[in-house]
């Protein structure tokens, strides 16, 4: 109004102002592409476990594992910046990832100490694993909080503590659906759904020997 100028000819910069364009673009590919990759990643998980009943029931477990890293972010108090709702989705991915390697632990399990004892053998054989491949990324996405730039750190301190939560939930409510599962099968006298062996494809039998034989190299390129 002073200088005369209408709102079309004003011409705004500044941090803040290219904080709050990759917040509104970020969010406008999370509102586009959250659903389609769910499902993918559902798709993806009932392929290895051939089994709607732990499809579904791995899915509800990672939708409140999202539902309770988004809670933190009210919790602590943290701004709702587009980095941080990449949070859910990233949280998603991972639980759904140590899902099906957890689950693969109980197949072979069943198929050799029975489904009484294969939820707590599933959980002895993979459960430090799972925490290991969580707990790694959880320390490095825990660097960023060094950042000087507020999204960034927030996302970084937000992100460590949704990777918490999902190891939690990784090894505690995970195991309780494998064991509530075992006994519906035992009572029924079915066996569990089929869950493929690595050791049963010759293609996991090539790269099961080359994880083994070159594992020194591998660690080291990683």
């Amino acid at each position: 109004e002073v200088t005369g100028l209408g709102a079309d000819s004003l011409k705004l910069a500044g941090y803040q102002i290219q904080m709050a364009a990759v917040d509104e673009a970020a969010l406008t590919t999370l509102y586009t592409l959250a659903v389609p990759a769910g499902i993918v990643v559902l798709l993806t998980a009932w392929a290895f476990l051939r089994s709607v009943f732990l499809t579904l029931a791995v899915g509800v477990i990672a939708g409140i594992c999202q539902a309770a890293c988004l809670s933190l972010v009210y919790v602590f108090d943290a701004h709702m910046s587009g980095m941080i709702s990449i949070m859910p989705v990233l949280v998603f991915v991972l639980f759904v990832s140590g899902a099906v390697h957890l689950i693969n632990y109980y197949g072979d399990a069943v198929r050799e100490v029975g489904l009484e004892r294969a939820p707590t053998a599933a959980l002895a054989a993979g459960g430090f694993p799972c925490f290991l491949a969580v707990v790694t990324i959880a320390l490095g996405i825990a660097s960023l909080p060094v950042s000087r730039l507020v999204p960034v750190n927030a996302f970084g301190r937000m992100t460590s503590l949704g990777m918490i939560v999902t190891v939690i939930a990784l090894l505690t409510l995970l195991p309780g659906v494998l064991l509530v599962m075992a006994r519906r099968d035992a009572r029924h006298q079915n066996q569990p759904p089929h869950m493929p062996l690595a050791s049963s494809s010759p293609t996991w039998i090539a790269v099961n020997w080359f994880v083994q034989r070159y594992r020194w190299q591998i660690q080291l390129v990683s």
